[in-house]
Order: C-alpha cells, then sequence, then structure tokens
C-alpha cells in the first residue's frame, strides 16, 4: 500500500503545473549627491576645459611650426637645384677669365708680327718672345686650378689609368709585364685625377698559351659498324686474292703435267 500511495504521488507531482512566477519590480533608489561632491566634480571639469584649450594652442602652434619647416625646406631644396644648375652652366666662369688673357697675348702677337717686314728675323723673335709669355701665363693659370703636367720615365712600370700605349712590342717570357720604353706626350692631372694620361711607347713580356690538346674522337656505333664493314671487306678482298693465287699454281701445274705427258709419248 505504501507503495502503490508513493508511486501515485510520483505521478502526481509530474503532471502538476506550477503558476507563473510574477514579475516584481524593484524600486530604483537615487543616490543624492552632496554640495561638496557638486563642487569637486565641477572644479575638476573647469580643469578639464583649461586643460583641452591648451592642448589646442599647443597643436596650433606645432602646426604653425611643422608648416614653416616644410616651407623652409621646400625653399631649400629649389635653392639647392638652381645652385647645382648654375654650377653646370656655369662653374667655369673663372677659369673663362683666365683664359681671355691668353687669347688676348696670342692675337697681340700675331698682330704685331709682319712677316713681311724687312728684318724677319726681329719679326720672328718678337712671335717667340709673345708664345712663351703666353705659356708661362697658361701655366701659371693651370697651377692656380690645381692641373699640373706629370711625365714618366723610361724602365717604369706601364700603368693603365695613367698612361696610354701609342705602340706596343710583344715578346714571350716567363712572366707577364709591360715596362715604358719612350715617352711620346706627358699628362695632366687635376689634383688626384688623370685628365689626360700621357702616351708611351712600351715592351710587353707575356706568357704564352698552351696549346689546346686535341680531344679524342669519340666513335658512335655507326662509326663502328662501318669499321667492321671495311675489315670484313678486306678479309674479302684478302681471301679472294689467296684463292686466286692458288687457282693460279694448280693452273700452272696442270701446263706442266700435260706437256711432260706430251713428251714421254714421243
Amino acid at each position: 500500500m505504501l507503495a502503490r500511495s508513493s508511486r501515485s504521488l510520483l505521478f502526481a507531482s509530474r503532471n502538476v503545473v506550477l503558476p507563473a512566477r510574477e514579475s516584481v519590480s524593484r524600486p530604483i533608489l537615487s543616490r543624492s549627491f552632496s554640495s561638496s561632491s557638486a563642487r569637486y566634480c565641477s572644479a575638476n571639469l573647469q580643469q578639464l576645459k583649461e586643460k583641452l584649450e591648451s592642448l589646442k594652442s599647443d597643436e596650433a602652434m606645432w602646426k604653425e611650426k611643422c608648416e614653416n619647416i616644410q616651407a623652409d625646406k621646400q625653399g631649400i631644396l629649389q635653392r639647392e637645384a638652381r645652385e647645382i644648375e648654375d654650377a653646370k652652366h656655369y662653374g667655369i666662369t673663372s677659369f673663362a677669365k683666365s683664359l681671355l688673357n691668353i687669347n688676348d697675348n696670342l692675337g697681340l702677337a700675331l698682330k704685331n708680327t709682319d712677316l713681311q717686314s724687312s728684318e724677319p728675323k726681329e719679326q720672328l723673335e718678337i712671335l717667340v718672345e709673345g708664345i712663351k709669355m703666353t705659356h708661362v701665363e697658361a701655366a701659371d693659370i693651370m697651377q692656380k686650378q690645381n692641373i699640373a703636367p706629370f711625365q714618366p720615365t723610361v724602365g717604369d712600370r706601364f700603368d693603365h689609368d695613367e698612361h696610354n700605349a701609342v705602340k706596343t712590342v710583344t715578346e714571350e717570357s716567363n712572366e707577364n709585364s709591360a715596362t715604358i720604353t719612350k715617352v711620346v706626350k706627358h699628362g695632366y692631372k687635376l689634383k688626384h685625377k688623370v685628365l689626360r694620361p700621357a702616351d708611351v711607347e712600351v715592351h710587353a713580356k707575356v706568357i704564352p698559351k698552351p696549346k689546346p690538346t686535341p680531344k679524342p674522337k669519340e666513335t658512335t656505333k655507326k662509326d663502328e659498324t662501318k669499321e667492321q664493314q671495311q675489315k670484313n671487306t678486306e678479309e674479302k678482298a684478302e681471301s679472294d686474292s689467296a684463292s686466286d693465287s692458288s687457282s693460279g699454281s694448280d693452273n700452272e701445274k696442270a701446263k706442266d703435267s700435260e706437256s711432260n705427258t706430251g713428251d714421254q709419248s714421243k
């Protein structure tokens, strides 16, 4: 009986439907601020506003500085480009001015020389004197521009950077070397840079190149077949010649026997 009653209560509890739970509205408590808290918030807000205004003024100042720097940079770049362009076109202005005096001196020397004069020797001396003065002035100008002549000596080692070989005599030797045998024309340098190499004649010693060894001929199957056919042909020709010689000896023997029998019958 107890088991049945507990089982019936279990089934009854499964079928019981509970009523829906009503939502309970809770009152929201409003937090009351004191007057001191309100004053603190207003003071803090005022400080934040002042800081914001300070940051805005700093931003405007730095923005203006950046714009000025950018404008200065652009101006510097334009000025440098203009100076580079001027240097390309007018960089030799001072050198060109110094060359004008040389041209004037040469013109005066030619103008003051009278080849139809009755004293040609005197006129020639005047011309030579003018050329000497012009040469001295030209050397002085080149010295001011750091242009100096250089001349190698006979027996020096040939240098591709400073010398230009106008004539070369080669000789086979155990070492590679090249020496200067004659200086045709001296060269010029601008500080340490070669403006014009010196023209020289060179005697060069070179090691002879070894002769290439011939490569062994590669035999293919076709070549082997051809060689075998040629060998077979030669062997066949030898055998034919041997058979011909043997048949010839047999014929001679037969003829001899026939002649012998004829003699006996007689």
